[in-house]
């Protein structure tokens, strides 16, 4: 039987969209990428407004997902305008095997996910994101912790069918 060749080195953008943690976050590097490449000249598919929600919790909000848009050739920067922006640096192009790439690592993350479901595993949660729940819960566990007991008396209260509650021996 002949040896199996070891898998071959990913590249830098490649080992970069690996690391990004969700599908839907690739979902959205891909389709900012395939406007670019569809439309290279066009300005409005060139920058990205970091402010936008989705746009936020997809790419800054998720593990990886910064550092595979840097990757790709996307730079980030502020402006008085917009704010913080990710923008295509002037003479910079995406091509379509740029979006291949983004769409196996897609692919890959998928798989993976559907073969985590059939094995009755949880896909696994990235460690920042543990790190972050633990985080969470130490600060609530410190909020409660913190917050004033609630005490208040006791009162009697009468009994159906006339029964008395007594302290002490009879």
């Amino acid at each position: 039987m002949p040896a199996k060749l070891p898998p071959a080195k990913l590249s830098d953008t490649e080992a970069a969209l690996k690391a990004v943690a969700t599908v839907d976050s690739l979902n959205i590097i891909s389709t900012l990428c395939k406007n670019c490449a569809v439309q290279p000249k066009e300005e409005k598919f060139r920058k990205v407004k970091l402010s936008n929600k989705k746009i936020n919790a997809a790419i800054v909000g998720t593990e990886g997902g910064l550092d595979a848009m840097l990757k790709l050739g996307w730079m980030q920067s502020t402006t008085a305008e917009d704010g913080d922006v990710l923008m295509l640096p002037e003479g910079k192009y995406l091509n379509m095997e740029t979006v291949r790439k983004v769409e196996e690592a897609k692919e890959r993350l998928e798989k993976a996910n559907k073969d985590a479901a059939r094995l009755g595993k949880k896909p696994s949660v990235s460690d920042m994101e543990k790190e972050r729940i633990r985080a969470q819960l130490a600060a609530d566990k410190k909020e409660r912790a913190v917050a004033d007991p609630v005490i208040a008396p006791s009162v009697a209260q009468a009994l159906p069918a006339g029964g008395n509650i007594h302290q002490g021996g009879f």
